[in-house]
């Protein structure tokens, strides 16, 4: 490591700096992070990797504005249906909410029935959707519930009809609707640039990254 990108921090820090770049985090990202850690430090306050995230970027909760209903859309096998799994826990058990789900994913073997399991053990209503009126009828069945989390078909970036297809259900989910992209951290960076590029056409509102 080059002792001049690193000028300032101590032992601790200049390993920490090592350690970003070694796994793929570009330099000036690197810094910049270790510099806000180190400096926390020094001050008394929190430190650490999500201490330094939270003052080099800014996090937007889905669920502090009015968007009643959440849609995760993303490419298959990326985590949506485990992630939306994980999300109606906390809201149900932590912030005790009234949650429903829709899963659009009918086509993935097994999906259905993963779904159905997470809902039975948080005892949460499932609408099982495979046509327009089907997600109409359930969105009108799930209507008294605070959140309702939209489980949506995984589609492969290159697959321009998949993508589009999702993007021909979102209008019914109303305009105050959320779109989480969910992308896997652990992919190239030029992979995670073709997915953003493909999705945006579902306009999301955040990313959520998975893995």
């Amino acid at each position: 490591i080059p002792m001049g990108d690193v000028a300032g921090l101590d032992q601790d820090g200049r390993r920490y700096y090592g350690w970003l770049l070694m796994h793929g985090v570009e330099e000036p990202i690197a810094r910049k992070i270790v510099m806000s850690d180190r400096s926390q430090t020094m001050q008394g306050s929190e430190s650490g990797l999500e201490a330094a995230l939270k003052c080099s970027l800014q996090f937007h909760d889905p669920l502090s504005g009015k968007a009643r209903v959440i849609c995760l859309v993303g490419p298959t096998g990326v985590g949506k249906t485990t992630t939306l799994a994980k999300i109606a826990a906390d809201l149900m058990l932590n912030r005790q909410r009234s949650v429903g789900m829709i899963t659009l994913d009918t086509f993935r073997v097994g999906a259905v029935a993963q779904l159905e399991t997470y809902a039975k053990l948080l005892q949460i209503r499932l609408v099982v959707a495979r046509t327009l009126s089907e997600v109409k009828a359930g969105l009108h069945a799930l209507n008294r519930c605070e959140y309702v989390f939209v489980d949506t078909v995984g589609s492969s970036p290159y697959n321009r009809r998949q993508v589009n297809s999702t993007a021909g259900l979102l209008p019914i989910m109303g305009d105050d609707r959320e779109v989480i992209l969910c992308m896997a951290a652990n992919v190239r960076e030029t992979e995670q640039q073709a997915i953003h590029r493909r999705f945006s056409v579902l306009n999301p509102t955040g990313l959520i990254f998975t893995k």
